[in-house]
């Protein structure tokens, strides 16, 4: 079995949408692990780590997400482990999830250091089970090239432990390839691709808000994949909302206000808005439930006021989900175009 290690030098890189590019691109058998969770999911009273249920949901994997982590509490994690049983740990989970998969992907926490202090970052998760370290980057060139000089000069791996690094999110994939590709040679770091910035993966969906603000569906479920490209809070009079230059520019847009204001429910759904989220916990009028679900417009309740909301729905982050088969095909694409499979998986 190939044992891929897939890290990232810091947050919102881009690790759990490449697994997922990568996943259907080789198009064979594999399996998943999260040793360290730090994305945590609470459902039906058990914890589990977020991209752990979205790889088992987006590809079918048979595997309950909640075995999937060790651990989520580095404290906990080191009172029922030591170094040398976390490693036997890790290898007892490969051996349980491999069920004659050709390949295993293990996600590594947001930063190559997290998970660290319970002996599960990045470099000691690669040594314990003997895997390939793939470290995905992005940003600014600045950036990039300060995280890749790092990784360079202090990560130090067996020979054949250290695959390679994916940049991902290249705004101008030329002026990089022709500035930076050289330097990252020097440092003795393998490029197993460079993938451009792409816009289509930026925007959220209905059915992602809703999941993340644990809210109810009261109409409009038929449209819950539609894109949600921009956020509005409507708290203002129905004129004021109509009359507004941003709200009538917006397209695809999410609106957020108050159950009790129905005349700009109503106005938002005459407006190229792909979701309504109601807050107060108030429900809206019997007509105006109808006419969303009519259009196929979701409208979801939430119990927090819209500010709160609102808040909320900035920290969401843009992801795959099982339900977005747009994604995931232009994730196949880009993976396909601009990464070389064929390196990573080379003996």
């Amino acid at each position: 079995m190939k044992k891929l290690v897939i890290a990232s030098t810091g947050k919102n890189a881009g690790k759990t949408s490449i697994i997922a590019g990568l996943a259907k691109v080789l198009d064979r058998g594999f399996t998943y692990l999260k040793p360290f969770g730090d994305k945590l999911y609470f459902r039906k009273k058990v914890l589990w780590d977020h991209d752990a249920v979205l790889m088992t949901a987006i590809f079918g994997i048979d595997e309950n997400p909640e075995y999937l982590s060790v651990g989520f509490n580095h404290r906990k994690i080191r009172y029922l482990y030591d170094e040398t049983s976390i490693r036997e740990k890790l290898n007892s989970m490969i051996c349980d999830v491999s069920g004659g998969k050709e390949i295993i992907f293990v996600e590594c926490g947001e930063d190559l250091a997290c998970g660290a202090f319970a002996w599960l970052d990045a470099v000691s998760i690669t040594r314990a089970i003997e895997g390939e370290l793939v470290v995905v980057t992005g940003g600014d060139d600045e950036s990039i090239m300060d995280d890749l000089t790092f990784l360079g000069g202090h990560v130090k791996l067996p020979e054949g432990m250290f695959r390679g690094v994916i940049v991902n999110k290249v705004e101008n994939l030329e002026d990089f390839r022709s500035i930076c590709t050289g330097p990252i040679g020097d440092m003795g770091l393998d490029m197993l691709g460079v993938i451009p910035f792409e816009s289509g993966l930026t925007y959220l969906t209905g059915r992602v808000v809703a999941e993340r603000l644990f809210a109810k569906i009261i109409a409009g479920e038929q449209g819950l994949d539609n894109p949600v490209r921009g956020i509005f809070i409507a708290a203002m009079t129905a004129h004021a909302l109509q009359e507004s230059p941003a709200f009538k520019k917006e397209r695809d847009k999410l609106v957020i206000t108050a159950g009790d204001r129905n005349d700009l429910i109503i106005a938002a759904m005459d407006s190229a808005t792909s979701c309504i989220v109601i807050t107060n916990n108030i429900m809206p009028a019997t007509h105006v439930i109808s006419k969303a679900d009519e259009r196929g417009i979701p409208l979801v309740l939430v119990a927090e006021d819209t500010f709160q909301t609102a808040g909320q729905i900035e920290g969401i982050v843009p992801t795959v989900t099982p339900h977005d088969t747009r994604k995931l095909e232009l994730l196949a694409e880009l993976v396909k175009t601009h990464v070389d499979v064929a390196k990573l998986m080379a003996p």
